[in-house]
């Protein structure tokens, strides 16, 4: 992990994730999304939604000001989030669970709880990509 610049040059193995204040986009129904991705494209990368993700977690008027707690739990929900759309762009087959950290929804309990298992067929989906990438030498072995 590091803090990017405007002007940094991404390398091809790198996998930016953004923390945007709001999201922009239009929607329909003007639901609210927690984080989004891009990865079918030739550099994927991740966006995470601060004022959505404050507001799901039930943080009043989100306005970068939080108690200690707040921020805390706010940094595990982008840890939620980051995971999750880190998962579809490197493994964009595998789509969404029915819970747990592939879950299309996430609950207040979901971003906060100390520990959000991955459920057996995204762990077995990732292990796959992750050993495709090794025997292709893409990754370091380890």
């Amino acid at each position: 992990w590091r803090v990017g610049a405007a002007q940094d040059q991404l390398r091809p193995d790198d996998l930016p994730v953004v923390l945007l204040r709001r999201d922009h986009s239009a929607r329909k129904g003007g639901g609210r999304v927690l984080g989004a991705g891009a990865p079918r494209t030739g550099s994927p990368c991740a966006w995470v939604y601060l004022e959505n993700l404050a507001w799901a977690m039930g943080v009043p008027d989100y306005d970068g000001a939080m108690t200690l707690e707040q921020s805390s739990r706010l940094g595990r929900a982008i840890g939620r989030i980051v995971a999750h759309e880190v998962i579809h762009a490197v493994a964009p087959a595998l789509g969404h669970a029915r819970s747990r950290v592939m879950s299309v929804r996430f609950n207040r309990n979901d971003l906060v709880s100390m520990y959000l298992p991955v459920d057996g067929a995204t762990r077995r989906g990732v292990r796959a990509v992750l050993a495709a990438a090794r025997a292709s030498s893409t990754l370091p072995r380890s």
